[in-house]
Parts: structure tokens; C-alpha cells; sequence
């Protein structure tokens, strides 16, 4: 369910940006859709494809329209131009995608006052899984025991005083995809074995997240918009699997759910202690009816919240990026 203060657009304003990348998810399309139902100007920016047509910035003039844009919707990861630099040299491919991603950003911060969901500089330090890990439990929010390693060593010491629940790996950083041609990967979370531990080498190795699993009653999907709450409960399936997003009868089988106040309360301070303004978070319920706290991710997908399970999120989003 949704919680949350009600809102008036009082103003229309005249243009909202909304950046994408084609290997993500929809929820850039969703946006898109709400700004054209209610008449609102966007201009949609493929950031996988940009720099394939003239892209100019000068210092007597900005961006060409800047002091039209009111409100960005930054549903990007932090790369630019992995389409229209193909052609490139490999050994210089990269650069190139950086230097894509500077004259993009680099223009957009001299709009004037813009609403961003949500600011690139914020998601530097917001998509740090570490640091969302020590904001949650500030707040007063569980986490389950973590550690973060390349040391053999202490993972195993981690691993044999939880394997009896179970020990899950996840990547380090949320936003981090691993590269599959041109497309965007999702790393997913995965349970460690013993099979996995006997292939861990005795030194040093890049660092390695294993977090003990919780026995699951409810894998929650909470969407955060400024102060607003949306929030469901995946399906029936997640008692087998570790991660729902492997498994299309967890979105199916979803239903709308009513966090408790207090947890709908600290969730919003997570995100706004973040510096964030939107915000996808997952929690668990365990079988003991306790929280915890998984991550925050500003690229999950909430679509099927939306379509399936009638949740206002894109009008909530635009709304506020009027606001």
C-alpha cells in the first residue's frame, strides 16, 4: 500500500528530462507515460545513445533549452554512450564513454534549481552498500551481520558460524551490473556453499560481501518518494528462492502490503539521509515478524506495483518533480 501526505500540483511546469538506459528497466517508460497522460513536456534521453547525434555545451550559452528543464528523472546507471561509441577503439572506448558522461551531467548542473530524483553526485555516496548498511542501523533499522573481506580466512570464520541458517554474497556496491555485450547485467544474490568455499584461494583476493540469510516470511518492495510510501509483499515462492527477481511468480503472486508507521518512518529518513529523493528499498520480514533491512537500489523496478497492483508511483514522481 501507499502512505503518505496528499498532493496538489498547483503549478505545471514546463519541462521535465527524463534520462533512461535501454538495458534497464521500465520505470524511465512509466514516467514518460505520465508526463505525456497529463500533458506534461519531457524530453527523453537515451543515455546509451547519447553522443550519436550533435551534442553541444558553451560557456556563453549552456545547454541549448536548459532554462526550460524543471525537474530530472535520473533513471541511469553511471555510464553514457555504450551504443554510440561502438565504433571506437577499444583501448579508448571507455574514455570515451566518460568523457560522454561529464558533457552530459557536466551541462545539466547548469539548469537552473531543477528538481532531481535522483542527483548523480548524492547516488556516489547513496549507492555505497557499506555506508546504506551504517545509515539503516543509525536510524534504528536491523541489518543482518555482514562482512565485507579479502581475507580467506575470515570469510570462512563467517561462513562456518552462519552456514547453519545460510550465507548469501551480493555485489559490494548496489548499482554495480556486470558487462554481457552491450546490455546492462544485473549481478544477483546467490547462497555460498561449501562448493564455493573449498574455491577460495589462500591469499588475498578482491573483496568479497557474505551477509547471513534470513529465514524469510516476507520479501518486501518499498518504493520512497520524498515522504511518500508504496509498498508490497512478494509471492509465496521466495521461501525457496534467494533472490525474487530469478523468479517471475514472486512479481505475480505480489500484493499490496501496509508497513508498520515506524518502519515506513525509517525508511524515508534512510532515503533522506541518503540525500536521495527516491528511493527502492528491500526488507525482509522474518519468520519471528522482525524487519530487516537489505539495500536501497534508485534502479529497482517497481512497473508491476504500478500496472498490476495499482500504485500511483510515476504520478507521484512527476508530481513531485513539479512541485
Amino acid at each position: 500500500m501507499w502512505r503518505g501526505r496528499s498532493f496538489q500540483n498547483t503549478k505545471v511546469f514546463p519541462m521535465i528530462i527524463i534520462l533512461f538506459q535501454r538495458g534497464g528497466n521500465n520505470n524511465a517508460s512509466l514516467i514518460q507515460k505520465w508526463c505525456q497522460h497529463s500533458r506534461i513536456p519531457c524530453n527523453v534521453v537515451d543515455v546509451d545513445m547519447y553522443g550519436e547525434e550533435s551534442v553541444t555545451w558553451h560557456t556563453q550559452q549552456g545547454p541549448i533549452g536548459s532554462s526550460h528543464v524543471t525537474g530530472v528523472y535520473n533513471a541511469t546507471y553511471r555510464d553514457a554512450g555504450m551504443f554510440s561509441t561502438q565504433a571506437i577503439s577499444t583501448e579508448y572506448r571507455e574514455f570515451a564513454r566518460h568523457e560522454l558522461h561529464s558533457l552530459l551531467f557536466g551541462s545539466l548542473e547548469q539548469v537552473p534549481h531543477p528538481h532531481w530524483m535522483n542527483h548523480p553526485t548524492a547516488l556516489k555516496m547513496a549507492d555505497l552498500k557499506l555506508h546504506q548498511l551504517s545509515v539503516a542501523q543509525r536510524i534504528g533499522l536491523d541489518v543482518p551481520e555482514t562482512i565485507v573481506s579479502n581475507n580467506c580466512v575470515q570469510l570462512r570464520e563467517f561462513w562456518e558460524t552462519h552456514h547453519d541458517c545460510g550465507v548469501v554474497t551480493k555485489a559490494i556496491a548496489v548499482d554495480r551490473i556486470a558487462s554481457c555485450g552491450t546490455r546492462h547485467t544485473v549481478l544477483y544474490t546467490s547462497r555460498v556453499t561449501e562448493s564455493h568455499m573449498t574455491q577460495l584461494p589462500s591469499k588475498p583476493t578482491p573483496p568479497v560481501l557474505f551477509q547471513r540469510e534470513i529465514a524469510k516470511k516476507h520479501e518486501l518492495r518499498v518504493v520512497v518518494v520524498d515522504d511518500i510510501v508504496f509498498t508490497c509483499r512478494m509471492g509465496k515462492s521466495l521461501h525457496t528462492t534467494v533472490d525474487w527477481r530469478t523468479d517471475k511468480s514472486a512479481v505475480d503472486a505480489s500484493q499490496p502490503y501496509t508497513l508498520k508507521d515506524e518502519i515506513a518512518t525509517k525508511c524515508v529518513s534512510v532515503v533522506s539521509a541518503l540525500g536521495l529523493r527516491f528511493g527502492v528499498l528491500d526488507l525482509i520480514e522474518d519468520v519471528a515478524g522482525d524487519t530487516y533491512f537489505l539495500e536501497v537500489n534508485q534502479q529497482g523496478g517497481w512497473g508491476w506495483m504500478e500496472s498490476q497492483l495499482h500504485m500511483p508511483i510515476s504520478q507521484t514522481v512527476v508530481e513531485h518533480l513539479c512541485s
